[in-house]
């Protein structure tokens, strides 16, 4: 049974966690159906809520870098992962600024690829 990505995000928080950054999630997407998930679809856009931002924003630059880091998390099973409307976009957007972006599918695969960048956790070692 492949894991939702939601489970991944819990697994990848664990380790941003022990890591030593700034950073955070972004929850934006609105679930459910109906009068209610319009309005708070609509009261979140009129608050500022964009479509296409990454699920993780990390502030503290990545050894070497001048800038943060944009993650776009998707579960680890790529047939049943989508990219969301304007979610390339903003990732371009953010490489453009100089960010460090990438799309992840899982968070072992996210994981790498922020140790790749010289990110690094006190979870590293029980691995």
């Amino acid at each position: 049974m492949s894991r939702l990505e939601e489970e991944e995000q819990k697994d990848l928080a664990v380790w941003l966690n022990n890591a030593n950054v700034l950073w955070c999630h972004v929850p934006n997407g609105v679930q459910g159906k109906g009068k209610k998930a319009a309005y708070l679809g609509a009261k979140l856009r009129a608050m500022g809520v964009r479509a296409g931002v990454s699920d993780v924003l990390i502030f503290t630059p990545a050894p070497g870098r001048a800038q943060g880091t944009a993650l776009e998390l998707k579960r680890s099973n790529k047939k049943k992962a989508r990219k969301g409307k304007g979610q390339p976009e903003f990732l371009a957007a953010m490489k453009e600024l100089g960010w460090a972006t990438s799309f992840c599918y899982g968070y072992l695969e996210a994981v790498d690829w922020l140790k790749s960048l010289g990110y690094r956790s006190t979870l590293d070692d029980h691995r």
